[in-house]
């Protein structure tokens, strides 16, 4: 009886195994099938769901073999038409089953395992379609798939690359997939991420004046100012006629209030691009606030002769003046009445009020209906005497608040 009961055991326990045995040949059996009758989807989806259940089984999970047919298996369902909708994220299933394979095949106890060759092309395969997914996702403006895609395709490459299977195979996107896998988190605003990529990439050699300007701007958004302005040199460096380069380190220094700085560069950035009034327009800025009003009036007429439209530029102009005339009022008001230089100040005041006229007038007519514009030259002209001309202004302004 004893014995008996030992026999059936075994029948019990050999036959569990020979199940899991099974599964392994029913996917093997069902995927052959669907490539002798690819109309046969659902051939394809049984094997699809023997392969799951031998790849968690203690016996067959294991086994390298399980899990290329897993890998197999998934890609044919990934490159159906009528299967891969129902199974949007197999090809990164196929992806984890192939480094399992790979990972199982190459532990020294392991036998030799007679797919390898065939793993290695298919790993190739995989950072194809996956890179190509991830160009569709971005076309279809899906930047969340578009970065998994990426990502993995990057992953793959990488892994590849790390065993030795790169320079066998020419199938491999590890840079190309790199970029666009940062660019995405960049995107996502997954800073870390894209950070550290983007600096892998320049450190590679791989390296845009775009991937210096990324990582600038995040060093700026973290507050560091020190590093975003290092990168923006080296960038400048490597990329000397880049303008968003130039206009980025501009940006900073007038941000951080070092206007002689940013007008160096932006000398530089109008000798990259001496057509572009709006470099003269922000030269003119700067010098404005250093108070080389010259200066900035040149620059400001400098951007005018490239757009006589800019009204802008002639408000500035006449901004500018207006500042002139506060310095001469604010000496004015300190002065003594009985010191000679008390009407020379009123004169000099009144000159630059004289001055500002013109230049709002024109920033008025070419940009109607400014209330800022508009509110200022309401201000001058009762400044200067107009009144009449005040007045009317005052009910323009009415006129557009209702």
């Amino acid at each position: 009886m004893k014995h008996l009961l030992i026999l059936i055991c075994a029948a019990v326990f050999s036959t569990g195994i020979m199940a899991q045995g099974i599964n392994v040949q029913g996917a093997f059996n069902s995927y052959s099938t669907y490539l002798q009758f690819p109309d046969d989807k659902k051939s394809l989806e049984q094997g699809y769901e023997y392969i799951k259940k031998a790849e968690v089984h203690e016996n067959t999970k294991i086994e390298p073999k399980t899990w290329w047919y897993g890998a197999y298996i998934r890609l044919l369902i990934d490159q159906d038409s009528v299967l891969s909708p129902k199974y949007p994220d197999v090809i990164y299933e196929a992806a984890d089953a192939l480094e399992k394979a790979v990972e199982l095949a190459t532990v020294p106890e392991a036998p030799k395992f007679k797919f390898m060759d065939e793993t290695q092309q298919r790993m190739g395969e995989v950072t194809v379609i996956l890179y190509n997914r991830a160009v569709e996702a971005g076309m279809a403006k899906n930047d969340a798939e578009a970065y998994k895609a990426f990502k993995r395709s990057y992953e793959v490459s990488e892994y590849m690359k790390k065993k030795g299977f790169a320079a066998k195979n020419k199938l491999t996107l590890t840079t190309e997939a790199k970029y666009y896998y940062a660019q995405y988190a960049s995107a996502l605003n997954k800073t870390e991420d894209a950070k550290r990529l983007f600096n892998e990439l320049i450190a590679e050699g791989f390296s845009t004046a775009d991937l210096y300007l990324k990582v600038a701007n995040m060093h700026k958004a973290e507050g560091n100012e020190a590093e975003a302005v290092a990168t923006l040199q080296k960038g400048m460096k490597q990329f000397p006629e880049d303008l968003g380069l130039v206009i980025e380190m501009i940006n900073i220094y007038l941000q951080s209030g070092r206007e002689t700085e940013a007008i160096d560069i932006m000398i530089k950035a109008i000798e990259l691009d001496p057509k572009n009034h709006q470099l003269y327009f922000v030269t003119g800025v700067a010098y404005g606030k250093i108070k080389n009003y010259d200066k900035a009036i040149e620059y400001y007429n400098k951007a005018l002769a490239i757009d006589p439209t800019y009204a802008d530029a002639y408000n500035n102009i006449g901004a500018v003046y207006l500042e002139q005339s506060n310095e001469f009022s604010t000496k004015k008001d300190n002065a003594d009445l009985k010191d000679p230089k008390y009407n020379e100040y009123e004169a000099k005041r009144m000159e630059y009020l004289q001055k500002a006229v013109p230049a709002l007038e024109k920033a008025n007519e070419l940009k109607p209906g400014s209330l800022e514009i508009m509110d200022v030259l309401r201000t001058l002209y009762a400044k200067i005497g107009e009144y009449e001309k005040a007045d009317a202004m005052k009910k323009e302004i009415a006129k557009i608040k209702k």
